[in-house]
């Protein structure tokens, strides 16, 4: 089994790549969509979070406004460090839990952890890989007001991660996303064939 770890910065195109990857016959961890999980009503982290950043974040139902979080946090950094403290711990849990499932069930698979933060909150020994994808900074702002967010937010965010530079340098194999899709996907299909040689 082969155990991938798949990063890249704010809106740099790491879901199509995880896409594309899943076409070609890996298995997919979304670390984003469990860390939805963890502050869904009745998830590990959801009392927890309401209680530190405010109980008018959820709806009638408990669901946590994600959007107003992370205005109320990720300008102020003592803040992200306390909301990473309540969510992370159960991501990387539930990370690993894949990880093992994974290989019992599939030996001589390829699965891949998308994950924004890899390289900061969720490297494991377990992840043999790391594979980096990488666009300019001015894409991600651009790219991020595509999806509704505003440049201020996109650079926010962008300042709450790990350095483009120090990023690139701790992967394995990088994918420039700056370009078209088409040639993002050529990228991607090669690295597919080195990462099943691995196997």
């Amino acid at each position: 089994m082969l155990t991938i770890g798949l990063t890249g910065g704010l809106a740099c195109g790491k879901s199509t790549v995880a896409r594309r990857l899943e076409e070609k016959g890996c298995a997919l961890v979304h670390a984003d969509l469990l860390g939805h999980e963890v502050i869904a009503p009745g998830g590990p982290a959801h009392a927890a979070v309401l209680a530190e950043f405010g109980q008018d974040l959820g709806d009638a139902g408990g669901q946590i406004d994600r959007r107003r979080l992370a205005e109320r946090v990720f300008d102020q950094p003592d803040r992200v460090q306390k909301l990473n403290e309540l969510v992370h711990p159960h991501i990387r849990r539930r990370i690993r839990e894949h990880i093992d499932s994974f290989r019992r069930a599939h030996p001589d698979g390829i699965l891949v952890v998308e994950a924004a933060l890899l390289l900061e909150a969720f490297a494991d020994p377990a992840i043999d890989k790391i594979v980096v994808i990488d666009c300019t900074e001015e894409q991600q702002v651009a790219r991020f007001g595509q999806k509704g967010g505003t440049a201020e937010e996109a650079r926010r965010r962008m300042a709450a991660q790990m350095p483009r530079a120090e990023r690139l340098a701790r992967a394995d194999y990088i994918i420039d996303a700056s370009g078209s899709i088409d040639e993002t996907f050529r990228q991607v299909d090669r690295l597919y064939e080195q990462l099943r040689d691995l196997k």
